[in-house]
């Protein structure tokens, strides 16, 4: 007997079809405790989600943000610089892998934004100098 195969097309269709959740793991200024993941149903609800979040820093920068996304980690202040991270992200043709880990935490210096970043670099060869 011979097999058939779906055609190109459905299969593609099949996967978009499929429903994807996007997580984020959002780390307030004054969180106590663990950080919460949120569950997203769609890009464009993710894409609301940080537009609320750094709005507020685009005239007032009173908090550090540190973003972690697959291997890369980002320390800033500037909200705009936030948004276009993710903009970028979701405009993508394969804007997040399901599962995959995306950090943003919101920190009240540079340094301890800082100090968490090195913790999360520690498993590179480049995170100390010999």
């Amino acid at each position: 007997m011979l097999a058939v195969r779906a055609s190109p097309i459905l299969e593609v269709q099949s996967l978009n079809n499929k429903k994807m959740t996007y997580k984020i793991h959002y780390a307030k200024l004054d969180i106590q405790g663990d950080i919460p993941c949120l569950e997203f149903p769609s890009i464009e609800k993710v894409r609301s989600f940080i537009t609320s979040i750094v709005y507020p820093l685009k005239m007032v920068n009173e908090k550090v943000y540190l973003i972690a996304i697959q291997d890369e980690v980002i320390v800033t202040d500037n909200g705009l610089l936030v948004e276009e991270l993710f903009d970028v992200n979701l405009n993508s043709v394969y804007p997040f892998y399901e599962g995959e880990d995306i950090f943003i935490q919101e920190y009240p210096s540079y340094e301890e934004a800082y100090k968490v970043a090195l913790d999360m670099k520690e498993v590179s060869p480049l995170c100390y100098s010999s």
